[in-house]
């Protein structure tokens, strides 16, 4: 009797400890990040939430999606197909820091073979924020590196990327259109 009453109340405790002391374990999974609330800093870049893709010439696609986001933090991901081949990925972040916010790139080719070291990402500062137009610069590099992101309407997105090296500039401007069923 007594080892019944300690397998029942391990199992409680067990039950308590993953699902939550009022979740039911039959109720649907949250998403993550549900009920945690998105910092201040971060809050404006909610009007990218969603996927986008660009068409450019020479039957080349690019996807960039990027979630809601929760606490400090908001993930995206970004494909780059060439005639219907992944040319590259891209894994980013929006992270909320004490000297603001800072986004993290990091590249990946067509077999996740990745571009930057291991402990190592593109690392660009939040330098402007002017409503729906976000500039980033890049931090601890021999380029001088700008990405824009504007929202231009309510399923467009430019995103214009600068870089300079060696007195070298090279600029590009890609034109999202937001997928439909995407959007916030």
């Amino acid at each position: 009797m007594i080892f019944a009453a300690v397998c029942l109340t391990l199992a409680m405790v067990a039950h308590y400890d993953v699902f939550g002391a009022n979740e039911d374990p039959s109720s649907p999974a949250k998403p993550a990040g549900a009920g945690v609330a998105l910092l201040p800093n971060l809050a404006p870049f909610s009007i990218i939430a969603g996927c986008w893709r660009a068409e450019l010439p020479g039957d080349q696609v690019l996807d960039e999606c990027w979630e809601r986001g929760a606490g400090d933090s908001i993930f995206g991901s970004f494909r780059w197909m060439k005639s219907g081949k992944v040319w590259m990925f891209e894994m980013l972040s929006l992270i909320d820091e004490s000297d603001g916010v800072i986004m993290r790139i990091k590249h990946f080719n067509d077999d996740m073979v990745g571009w930057e070291e291991k402990n190592e990402s593109v690392e660009l500062k939040l330098v402007r924020d002017d409503g729906g137009k976000f500039e980033f610069e890049r931090i601890r590099s021999d380029q001088n590196t700008r990405v824009v992101y504007e929202k231009t309407g309510v399923d467009s997105l430019i995103v214009r990327l600068t870089k300079t090296k060696d007195g070298k500039l090279d600029s590009n401007e890609f034109r999202f259109r937001r997928l439909k069923d995407s959007g916030p």
